[in-house]
């Protein structure tokens, strides 16, 4: 179901009757329903009281509410992702409209390039905030002469920068925004269980076997790789040999090791780290890699220890490590039994 703006909320929250109307439509056999983006940025950007918030708990848990009436119906529920399309003034300004009492200007052509980004930024959260308030996904407004609309169109987008002129620049805004919006910081199993769209600059976190094989595993010369260590040097578990020909293919693919530090921030495209003197360096990220913090999976032995006379743990589900040191730990084991 396409979207459908009800206009039923009269205080920027979900009403019953808005919900009724929805789970209607869901249990009459729709698939999917897109619903209308709350405001993303209150108060600046707030249309007024029959425009949905979800930037506080209490607005927030209207909405779950709504969603969890529709997929109670077996529909799925998207939230169209969108910016108002025009900035409203007490004043007068350069290119605005007077309407009434106010001025109104098109966003498209009155916003500063800075500007640009920071909208970028307020709707890649707002895709996010979707995402852990219960949205199955979003839809991204780009079309009916709405903002997006307004800047790829060379009929309405009369921009001499960046965002402005050849139909790269005029989608430019578009494409950073689905860019900024896919998930960017992975746990390192993401990397050996699915192919992921890792970024120019990839920082992996953890320089054991794992996260050093990693950055062997997805380098390549178009990708600038970065591994972080919190000790002094990196392979402290691997055996000498492997380690010397690892570390020397890293360093032949110009893969990076800083060591004796570690991550403090985790910011869109960077990765801010700190050495043991508390000096502070900032790196380019648009991949993060998370090799650290590793646990073991030891459910299977919690569950049948109780029942059977003898039970081991070995390998992994003692100590993650690599396949080595798996063997070493059950052999061990079965030399004692």
């Amino acid at each position: 179901m396409s979207l459908y703006p009800t206009k039923y909320s009269t205080d920027s929250r979900v009403n019953e009757r808005m919900i009724e109307f929805y789970r209607e439509r869901a249990c009459g056999g729709v698939a999917m329903i897109v619903l209308d983006c709350p405001c993303l940025d209150y108060p600046k950007a707030y249309k007024g009281p029959d425009e949905l918030r979800f930037d506080t708990p209490e607005f927030a848990e209207g909405i779950r509410e709504l969603l969890n009436a529709i997929h109670a119906e077996g529909a799925k529920a998207f939230m169209q992702l969108n910016y108002p399309k025009e900035r409203v003034f007490k004043h007068e300004v350069p290119g605005a409209e007077q309407k009434g009492k106010i001025w109104v200007a098109p966003l498209a052509e009155i916003m500063t390039s800075d500007e640009a980004r920071e909208i970028i930024d307020l709707m890649a959260e707002g895709a996010k905030r979707a995402r852990e308030v219960g949205y199955d996904g979003i839809e991204i407004q780009a079309s009916y002469g709405d903002f997006i609309s307004q800047l790829l169109s060379p009929l309405s987008n009369k921009r001499t920068d960046e965002y402005g002129g050849s139909i790269n620049n005029r989608a430019r805004f578009l494409i950073d925004l689905i860019k900024i919006d896919q998930p960017f910081v992975f746990n390192v199993r993401a990397v050996y269980e699915r192919i992921l769209e890792l970024g120019t600059n990839t920082v992996i976190l953890g320089g054991g076997d794992t996260g050093c094989e990693t950055a062997d595993l997805i380098s390549s010369e178009t990708r600038n790789i970065t591994i972080v260590e919190l000790l002094d040097e990196p392979l402290q578990r691997m055996k000498e040999i492997p380690k010397q020909e690892l570390l020397k293919r890293l360093k032949e693919r110009g893969i990076s090791i800083i060591t004796n530090s570690k991550a403090i921030r985790i910011q869109k495209g960077k990765v801010i780290v700190e050495d043991k003197e508390g000096i502070q360096k900032e790196l380019r990220a648009d991949s993060v890699i998370l090799s650290i913090g590793n646990i073991p999976a030891d459910s299977l032995f919690d569950s049948v220890k109780g029942s059977l006379e003898e039970v081991y743990l070995v390998g992994d589900a003692d100590n993650p490590g690599n396949l080595g040191a798996a063997l070493r730990s059950s052999t061990e084991v079965a030399l004692k039994i």
